[in-house]
């Protein structure tokens, strides 16, 4: 987009911030995914926040935007061939059968944390916590007063490793207010996400995927 600030990323991921408002990053890529007929379904929508999901041709996208200070992060994921892979494999507990939209607001999640979810097991500090699921996903989010780093020794590689998650995307796109870290297990893709929202304030994002 232009006005982009900075960016890293790889392949399949890309991150960048720009100070731009959120309906003008919101229009800019509405406008531009369209064109390459791309079929897109809002995911999260708030002041502070907004993801959409979608397919062009058998390669799925995801676009998540994020306030930083003044402006926003940008972050992109792609799948190639979820389309096609979704079909044939059957995850009763994470992907549904039917669209269920729940909008996210990181400051304001609506639920009670759970102990564990989908076999990974949650911050037993988390204060609050919400699911939202869609025809591609399903996401879990909890908020816990914490630090990054103790975010990561929870969350550390052994523990996901002894679940049967094996790492394959260390710390994708730090921008001091993001850490992303990637799993696989079996034809399932697991990301862990570390969203800084202010000091020892932190919303972690748990998403699964097949592919």
């Amino acid at each position: 987009m232009p006005g982009a600030v900075e960016g890293t990323g790889d392949d399949n991921r890309y991150y960048f911030t720009i100070n731009s408002s959120i309906d003008e990053i919101k229009a800019y890529y509405e406008h531009e995914l369209s064109e390459i007929g791309a079929q897109m379904l809002p995911l999260e929508d708030s002041t502070n926040s907004f993801m959409m999901a979608g397919f062009v041709g058998d390669d799925s996208i995801t676009i998540s935007i994020d306030r930083v200070g003044d402006g926003f992060l940008v972050s992109f994921l792609t799948v190639e061939g979820l389309r096609a892979a979704a079909s044939q494999v059957p995850l009763q507990t994470a992907i549904p059968t039917e669209t269920n939209i729940v909008f996210v607001d990181f400051h304001n999640l609506q639920g009670i944390p759970v102990s564990e979810w989908n076999g990974i097991p949650i911050m037993p500090q988390a204060t609050a916590a919400q699911e939202s699921r869609d025809e591609f996903s399903v996401k879990y989010y909890f908020s816990v007063n914490a630090t990054p780093e103790e975010v990561q020794s929870f969350y550390n590689e052994e523990k996901l490793k002894s679940l049967g998650w094996i790492l394959t995307r260390p710390d994708e796109g730090k921008f001091d207010i993001l850490i992303m870290n990637g799993y696989r297990k079996g034809s399932m893709f697991l990301t862990i996400g570390i969203n800084i929202l202010e000091e020892n304030s932190i919303v972690v994002s748990l998403g699964i995927i097949t592919n």
